[in-house]
């Protein structure tokens, strides 16, 4: 089994790529099946450190926080996160700022809950990344 094998079988786990999948790739390309099938069970990825590593939960639960609080907050006090935003560079926006304010509940709210369960974790994290981008970017143009 050559290493090329197993970094390309690695690669495309990192991506979510399911194992049948990747399979049939390999297959295509002309990778005898027991040389596939060892890679494959030599990369897969242990169950039990995915989500029981205290570190990994520790992260969850401190990421997911920031959602659900924010969350909360745009629900308890709407008038602070009003002003908020109508000092930021979403005043010069032509829609009203209080339909975003549900949207941005509404999101936290799931992507607190999404990230805690850990459902999709790839693209949550992702949607997740790109959302605390945009809120810094609401903060500082705040300060401007």
């Amino acid at each position: 089994m050559s290493a090329r094998l197993i970094a390309y079988v690695q690669i495309q786990r990192s991506r979510a790529i399911h194992p049948d999948e990747i399979r049939s790739r390999l297959l295509a390309k002309g990778w005898p099946l027991q040389e596939v099938e060892s890679a494959l069970r030599l990369t897969e990825p242990d169950p039990a450190m995915a989500t029981s590593h205290p570190p990994h939960w520790i992260f969850r639960l401190g990421f997911a926080s920031i959602f659900l609080v924010n969350s909360l907050s745009a629900l308890i006090d709407p008038n602070t996160f009003l002003k908020l935003m109508e000092r930021s560079f979403l005043r010069l926006t032509p829609l009203p700022l209080e339909p975003m304010l549900w949207f941005i509940a509404l999101n936290d709210l799931l992507t607190g809950a999404l990230v805690l369960l850990g459902w999709k974790g790839r693209y949550v994290y992702i949607w997740a990344g790109m959302w605390m981008l945009a809120v810094t970017w609401v903060k500082l143009s705040t300060l401007i």
